[in-house]
C-alpha cells in the first residue's frame, strides 16, 4: 500500500470523514435517549406529586389521616415505587424503606412550586428524586431509573464495538474500489 497514493488518501480522508460522522451520531443519539428517559421518568413523578397533593388537599385539616391513605396506597403501589413526607420542621412522618440515602430534608423555602428533580443513588442504583412542597410541608418522590441505565451502557458499549468495526470495513471496501 502507496501511502501517497490518491487511492489511499481519499480513503484515508472519507474514513475520517466518517469517522467524525459515527462519533457525532452516537453522542447524538446517547444525549437524545438520555434526555427522554428523563423526561419520561420526569413527568411520572410530577403526574404522582399532582396526586399526592390532590389527596392531601381533600383531606385538609387532618394531616395524619392524609399521609396514613399515602401509606396505604403505597403498600398496594408498584414495586419500586419510592416517597417521602415530611412536615413543615423537617421531620420525616412517612419514609418508604430505603429513602434514608437521600439525604437530608431539602430547605422547603427555597423548592420551586413545581419542585426540585435530581438523581441520587440508592443502594448502588440511580434513582430520579421529586422533592417539592405539599400542604403538609415536603414530600420526596423517587423512581428507579437502573433499567434505563443499563439501556444506556449497552448502547454506548455496542456504538464504541460497532462504530470501529463498521468504519474498518468502509475503508477496506472504499480501498479496495
Amino acid at each position: 500500500m502507496n501511502r501517497r497514493s490518491i487511492r489511499f488518501r481519499l480513503t484515508a480522508g472519507y474514513a475520517g470523514i466518517l469517522a467524525v460522522t459515527f462519533a457525532a451520531v452516537g453522542i447524538g443519539v446517547w444525549l437524545a435517549i438520555r434526555d427522554s428517559v428523563f423526561e419520561t421518568v420526569d413527568k411520572d413523578l410530577r403526574s404522582r406529586l399532582l396526586v399526592m397533593r390532590e389527596l392531601l388537599q381533600r383531606q385538609g385539616t387532618d394531616p395524619d389521616a392524609s399521609v396514613d391513605e399515602l401509606i396505604e396506597n403505597a403498600a398496594v403501589a408498584p414495586a419500586g415505587s419510592y416517597f417521602r413526607i415530611g412536615n413543615g420542621a423537617g421531620r420525616w412522618l412517612y419514609q418508604s424503606p430505603g429513602t434514608e440515602a437521600w439525604g437530608d430534608s431539602p430547605d422547603r423555602a427555597r423548592l420551586p412550586a413545581r419542585g426540585s428533580i435530581q438523581t441520587v443513588v440508592q443502594n448502588g442504583k440511580p434513582v430520579r428524586v421529586l422533592s417539592a412542597v405539599v400542604p403538609v410541608g415536603i414530600v420526596q418522590i423517587g423512581d428507579p431509573i437502573d433499567e434505563f441505565v443499563e439501556m444506556l451502557d449497552a448502547y454506548t458499549w455496542t456504538a464504541v464495538v460497532a462504530s470501529p468495526l463498521l468504519l474498518m470495513l468502509a475503508s477496506m471496501g472504499g480501498y479496495w474500489m
